[in-house]
């Protein structure tokens, strides 16, 4: 079958070029079907005077030496003599795939060379001669992009319609890019689609088995491998097998942990004979083995003597545990739980729970975090291993199985407490008892804090400072849950202590995000978006996906919290698409519903709606906190479209969760989304009741709270403004904005507080000019600080709190905000006046 040549222009230049230049001895090298002899073959089709000759069909020199005299027209038998005569008259010798010859060819070449002094050679190898003379190019496997065009273009000749894209990508990922590999799939095409085929490349050497076309002159991948295969010496077979253990990029470090003292030689030799590639990243120099070679390499290891292969596996199982807090390596720690799995012993059952219990840590970081309960269930069902890991694998059980219901999962937090007694370690004791209280604190549940204490006792004894910085956050989020900000930053400060002086880096982008969000709830904006930042920049530097995701939500609230509403959709969306992938499913729900105030800020019920939906299907039905706000959201959200049966319906629904919430900020923040529920029921009277029954001081520290509030006051503006007109009452404000009075308020008087009195003169001035369009932040912020240079966020946090305060002073009912800006309330008469008003 004749085919293009792709992803190939570059090499083919060169190769052209050399040529040109009469380089005299060129090899193209590269791993097995990596389409050496096609290159050659298309670098050489339009030059005159070539002369090939297949070196795979020769056993020694002497048979090359006959082959080559046939080729040239000679007797099979002619002398050296007359084949040099021969070699005369050509201009090009190609010799494809000589890597079986190299020992010998040099000898034949410098012959040839003296022979014929204009004689060109270009050779085909997996590995070089190593000749001074010799220019030689490596040939890559495709890009993935290159690939898929080939494999797209293969598979136009048994199929009509082009091929899935997705498919096709599946595809291209499993063969890593080899066009003879490719060619051999794509002749499967013949009997099953792309779709199927992808399904079968799991393992895909039986499929590239069968005789290629007539460009496949090894005939099957599988004969290339063979005949690589046979090149090596023994030791570099044995490592060559060895590599199909390493799950990803591995060092020379990791192959002398197999290997001993031959893995340097060893290494080398696999280099020569392109059956290894370069791996970029930091640190020592990397290597890595293609995907199809890595399945090759697996099958060879199958058939080393069992006590070798035993050894190389007890290695590499050491190995990848030693290493996983670094590589993170989720492939090769399953493969070392699936084969301890299959083996029995004491041994084995210690490897398997080890590698389940650090698969769990890594999907802590990457998701989905359930993804190691079938593994740790697995190795939990194995009567044996040591007491404190079968105690950590069992609380991480109950911390992470989605099956598990109330009381068959505190059993199991029970269970893994006494086996941590039992085993006499207090390191062990202290992270069971961490674990139950992480469970109790996420449920608000009252037992926490004795769960926490026991915790403490245990790690300090055991000299844990990470379980020491863990507790801190705990207790941390414990206080946020029970409404006390300023409690919870001091236990998060106690713990960035012990973190930084540990060096934990992870745990101080943890805590940073938690204090952040303290920050946050506790009124000060600019401070607490500045540390959730700072942390979530730790966070992503050691590749805690999940914590990072959490943070990001963070900052979406706090966005909530300044008014940017389109801003903190868009990153609450990001957070909780993150947090699904991982499998994060209440903290994403969570996200998904603080997207629903966002749309109630932004006056799009409908949307609210929707949002409060996604959330719920999120959020498990027995989450204590999350499940009743999104719940009020969506009665909320239901009032706000008019929909009042079906929203005091909803507003039932809800009560009873409510009512049970333990925090009493979280409790007056769903309370004022339900009485959004009252006041569509004409209940007005309810409705101010609600927002007046809030605690100024719970207020202060809670930021859901606070925009809860802001919510429902902005509900009741236009009734209240209509009490207002009906009334005759007027906003007053000085001429030279010193005081105003806010309809049926006192006179608030602003006396030297010049950056409110400018604000509000700027406030009033756009009033007059242009009323009912709102002022843009930005044209606030120059008049506020007129001629000062303001970073843009730190001016957006400034004219929050300014804007705060005239709120605080009495202009909350008539101060709007929308996504353009800010403005004074249209619908209520503005007066200037030179003097307060008189009673």
């Amino acid at each position: 079958m004749q085919r293009r040549l792709v992803g190939r222009d570059g090499q083919l230049d060169a190769l052209g070029a050399w040529l040109r230049e009469g380089a005299r001895l060129i090899t193209v090298t590269g791993p097995p079907g990596v389409g050496k002899s096609a290159l050659a073959a298309a670098a050489t089709a339009s030059l005159p005077g070539v002369v090939r000759c297949a070196a795979r069909q020769a056993a020694d020199r002497d048979d090359l030496h006959r082959h080559l005299a046939a080729q040239l027209g000679l007797n099979r038998a002619a002398d050296p003599t007359a084949l040099g005569r021969a070699l005369r008259e050509v201009r090009l010798l190609v010799i494809d795939d000589a890597e079986a010859l190299v020992a010998t060819l040099p000898d034949l070449l410098t012959a040839g060379f003296e022979a014929a002094p204009d004689l060109q050679v270009l050779i085909t190898s997996r590995l070089p001669l190593g000749l001074a003379a010799e220019r030689c190019m490596a040939l890559d496997p495709l890009t993935p992009a290159h690939a898929a065009a080939l494999f797209s273009d293969l598979a136009r000749t048994w199929a009509p319609e082009a091929p899935d894209a997705r498919h096709v990508q599946a595809v291209v990922e499993r063969l890593g890019g080899l066009p003879l590999a490719l060619v051999m799939a794509a002749r499967r095409l013949e009997l099953i689609d792309v779709a199927q085929l992808a399904a079968r490349l799991d393992n895909p050497l039986p499929l590239l088995a069968g005789p290629g076309d007539s460009g496949a002159p090894h005939g099957s991948f599988r004969a290339a491998m063979d005949a690589s295969w046979r090149l090596l010496p023994p030791e570099a077979q044995r490592a060559f097998a060895a590599l199909s253990l390493p799950g990803g990029p591995f060092t020379l470090a990791d192959l002398e942990h197999l290997l001993g003292a031959q893995a340097l030689d060893a290494l080398h030799t696999l280099q020569r004979h392109s059956l290894l590639q370069p791996s970029a990243g930091p640190g020592p120099r990397r290597f890595q083995v293609l995907p199809l070679l890595r399945h090759d390499a697996a099958e060879r290891l199958s058939t080393l003597a069992a006590g070798t292969q035993l050894t190389l596996r007890r290695r590499h199982a050491q190995r990848v545990l030693a290493r996983a807090p670094e590589t993170q390596d989720e492939a090769a720690l399953r493969a070392v739980a699936r084969w301890a799995l299959d083996r029995e012993g004491d041994e084995a059952t210690e490897v398997a729970l080890q590698a389940a219990v650090t698969l769990c840590a890594v999907y802590a970081r990457q998701g989905p975090r359930a993804a190691a309960v079938p593994l740790l269930k697995a190795a939990l069902a194995r009567p044996d291993g040591p007491p404190a890991l079968r105690a950590q694998a069992l609380h991480l059980q109950a911390a992470l199985d989605p099956a598990l219901a109330d009381a068959p999962r505190e059993a199991v937090f029970q269970a893994a407490i006494d086996l941590a007694f039992q085993s006499g370690d207090p390191d062990a004791v202290g992270r069971a008892c961490l674990a139950r209280a992480r469970w109790s604190v996420d449920r608000a549940h009252p037992d926490a804090e004795a769960w926490l204490a026991r915790a403490a006792e245990a790690l300090e004894r055991a000299g844990d400072p990470l379980g020491q910085a863990e507790v801190a956050s705990e207790r941390g989020n414990a206080a946020r849950r029970r409404g006390a900000p300023l409690e919870a930053q001091l236990h998060y400060r106690a713990g960035l202590a012990v973190a930084r002086e540990a060096a934990l880096v992870r745990q101080e982008g943890v805590l940073l995000c938690n204090l952040g969000a303290a920050t946050l709830e506790a009124g000060d904006v600019e401070a607490g978006s500045a540390l959730v930042r700072q942390g979530r920049g730790r966070l992503l530097d050691c590749g805690d996906r999940h914590a990072a995701a959490i943070s990001l939500g963070q900052l979406g609230m706090a966005l909530i919290e300044r008014g940017e509403y389109a801003a903190a959709d868009d990153v609450l969306a990001e957070a909780a698409a993150s947090l699904r992938q991982l499998d994060a499913r209440a903290h994403a729900g969570s996200f998904e519903g603080a997207r629903g105030v966002v749309a109630l800020h932004q006056a799009r019920p409908a949307a609210a709606a929707t949002q409060a939906e996604v959330a719920l299907a999120l959020l498990p039905a027995a989450e204590p906190v999350f499940r009743p706000l999104v719940l009020a959201v969506r009665a909320a959200a239901l009032a706000g479209q008019g929909q009042v049966a079906t929203a005091r319906a909803a507003a039932r629904v809800a009560a009873g969760p409510v009512a049970t919430l333990p925090d009493p900020a979280t409790r007056h923040t769903a309370a004022l989304y339900l009485a959004q529920v009252a006041l569509a029921e004409g209940d007005l009277a309810g409705a101010e009741a609600a927002l007046a029954g809030v605690p100024p001081e719970l207020a202060r520290t809670s930021a859901a709270l606070r925009n809860a509030a802001r919510l429902l006051a902005d509900a009741l503006a236009p009734a209240r403004r209509a009490q207002q007109r009906a009334a005759g009452q007027v906003l007053c404000v000085a001429e030279d904005a010193a005081w105003f009075q806010a309809p049926g308020l006192p006179i608030a008087q602003l006396g030297g507080r010049q950056v409110l009195r400018r604000l509000l003169a700027a406030l009033a001035d756009a009033r007059a000019l242009t009323p009912g369009k709102a002022c843009p932040t930005e044209a606030l912020v120059a008049a506020t600080w007129p001629g000062e240079r303001i970073d843009p966020t730190a001016a957006r946090n400034r004219l929050y709190v300014a804007l705060a305060a005239l709120r605080r002073l009495g202009l909350a009912g008539v101060l709007l905000r929308s996504d353009a800006g800010y403005a004074l309330d249209p619908d209520v008469p503005l007066e200037r006046r030179p003097e307060p008003p008189t009673a």
